[in-house]
């Protein structure tokens, strides 16, 4: 019928939530070209189980994509909360599982396949 409904979004923020964003993103970008050191330094070992900077460096560029998209994407101010938490926590748990699978999915098929040499 003719009635109004209007609706009342509360957002938790501060003066400086953009000072803390760039912080850590600072924080972020020191742990990841930390990661990019290991990974170029370890590049010439030639132990086979050891050989992981091509797995590495994927995983440090994977990372670095991801968090550049969190960082733009907290720049857009979405109506609902509900979508602006769960396409951060999709996006975080992309990250996660796909890092995970870099490291050790080379790791357990190595050992998967010598166990298979073996028997």
């Amino acid at each position: 019928s003719g009635q109004i409904v209007n609706f009342e979004q509360q957002k938790c923020s501060c003066d400086n939530f953009l000072v803390w964003v760039y912080v850590f993103a600072a924080y972020k970008g020191l742990l990841l070209t930390f990661g990019v050191y290991l990974a170029f330094d370890i590049r010439q070992i030639k132990v086979r189980f050891v050989g992981d900077s091509r797995f590495m460096a994927v995983a440090v560029y994977t990372s670095a994509a991801i968090c550049i998209m969190l960082l733009i994407f907290l720049h857009v101010d979405v109506a609902d909360p509900d979508v602006y938490y769960a396409l951060t926590s999709v996006m975080l748990l992309v990250v996660i599982t796909v890092l995970l699978l870099l490291m050790f999915l080379p790791k357990v098929s190595g050992i998967a396949y010598c166990n298979t040499l073996v028997s």
